[in-house]
């Protein structure tokens, strides 16, 4: 179970290779939860609801992280358990936004109760991301707030998806100077990291500030610059997002 679990590439790009993935941990979790191991199978459920979620599979990520967390009322375990409740509010934010609040606070609550730094800092982006559908100035300081665990904890994935979210903020407002330093430091970082995805994303916001200044030029490099990274048939959405 651990070498199946161990051999899952969670970072996986393409349809195919997420779906392998998942396939892996599905068979890992099987065996941990046939051992007994309910700690290990719902670590393993909350990887497999954030491949499912990736892979489109709304009501299967659900199903896990409840799973989950069903799983560890007989075994607990707080850093796992507030992982399955920031999963489930990154599920419902497609679904029942309403819900991603109590999950969202749960997790909060619990992460700081524990010292558990990462899982207080994806539960701040996670609230973020709901607050700024409503109050964008709220949203920011959460936001803010997240970046700061993130930078102490020297986690560049963790930093890159909030300089989204803050750019978002910012765009929201209208506030196209500061989006785009935001942008800016998000495709930096996603350039360290040697994502293309995150790269793409990062490309995909600047061009769309850019054509809001009526940059034309500019706007049309970095969408065609986005174009080259993303893979059509694995993200459609993004394709999306540049042609239109």
């Amino acid at each position: 179970a651990r070498q199946l679990a161990a051999s899952a590439n969670d970072s996986a790009t393409t349809r195919m290779d997420r779906q392998a993935a998942l396939t892996k941990l599905q068979e890992s979790a099987q065996l941990f939860l046939n051992a007994g191991e309910n700690i290990e199978a719902a670590r393993v459920l909350n990887r497999m609801g954030r491949l499912q979620l990736l892979l489109n599979s709304l009501q299967d990520a659900i199903n896990s992280h409840n799973q989950a967390l069903d799983l560890l009322k007989s075994a607990p375990s707080v850093e796992v358990e507030v992982d399955n409740l920031n999963g489930l509010a990154a599920a419902y934010m497609y679904n029942d936004k309403a819900k991603v609040d109590e999950y969202v606070n749960r997790a909060l609550t619990l992460s700081e109760q524990a010292g558990y730094t990462r899982g207080q800092a994806q539960a701040l982006l996670r609230l973020a991301n709901r607050q700024n559908y409503e109050d964008h100035r709220l949203s920011l300081k959460t936001a803010e707030a997240s970046l700061a665990l993130w930078t102490n904890l020297g986690d560049k994935e963790g930093m890159a998806r909030v300089y989204e979210q803050i750019g978002g903020c910012y765009l929201a407002q209208n506030m196209l100077s500061e989006a785009s330093d935001s942008f800016e430091k998000q495709l930096q970082l996603w350039r360290e990291l040697g994502s293309s995805e995150g790269q793409a994303a990062a490309l995909i916001n600047l061009g769309f500030i850019d054509y809001r200044k009526a940059d034309w030029e500019n706007s049309v490099s970095r969408f065609r610059q986005a174009r080259l990274l993303v893979n059509e048939t694995d993200e459609p959405e993004r394709v999306g997002q540049i042609v239109t």
